[in-house]
C-alpha cells in the first residue's frame, strides 16, 4: 500500500484471503502492511486482478477499505498486523521521507490518529 496501486503487492496474481491463509499456514502470525500517507487518502486501487476469488469483494473499494479488509480477515486467522508509514507519497522514484507531496506533518499525524482509533 505504499506504491502507486496502493494495494498490498502480488494482487495482480493472489486472492488476498489466500496469501494470508498460506502465511499462517507456514507458522507466521505478524504480517508487514507499509503504507503511505498519499494511498489511504486516495480514492482508486489499481492492479487487482478482481477475477480471482475474494478480491473480487475489493472491486471499487477505496485504499483504506481494501486495508479494512486485510486487517478483519488477518484478524480472523490470528495473524498480527505491524504497520508502517514508509512515505507521505507513492511515486516510482521516491527519495524516502524527504518528498512530501503536498502532504504536511498535520496530514502525517492526522492518517496515524485516524489508523489508532480505526483499528
Amino acid at each position: 500500500m505504499e506504491t502507486d496501486v496502493h494495494v498490498p503487492h502480488g494482487l495482480w496474481a493472489r486472492d488476498y484471503k489466500d496469501m494470508l491463509a498460506q502465511i499462517k499456514g507456514l507458522g507466521y502470525n505478524v504480517i508487514r502492511l507499509p503504507f503511505s500517507v498519499q494511498a489511504l487518502r486516495s480514492p482508486s486501487i489499481s492492479s487487482v486482478n478482481f477475477s480471482l476469488g475474494s478480491n473480487q469483494s475489493l472491486q471499487g473499494k477505496t485504499p483504506l477499505q481494501v486495508m479494512d479488509l486485510v486487517i478483519q480477515e488477518s484478524n480472523r486467522l490470528g495473524l498480527l498486523i505491524y504497520s508502517i508509514a514508509i512515505d507521505w507519497v507513492t511515486t516510482a522514484f521516491r527519495n524516502f521521507g524527504t518528498e512530501m507531496g503536498g502532504f504536511t506533518e498535520a496530514d502525517w499525524i492526522n492518517t496515524w490518529t485516524m489508523l489508532a482509533s480505526r483499528y
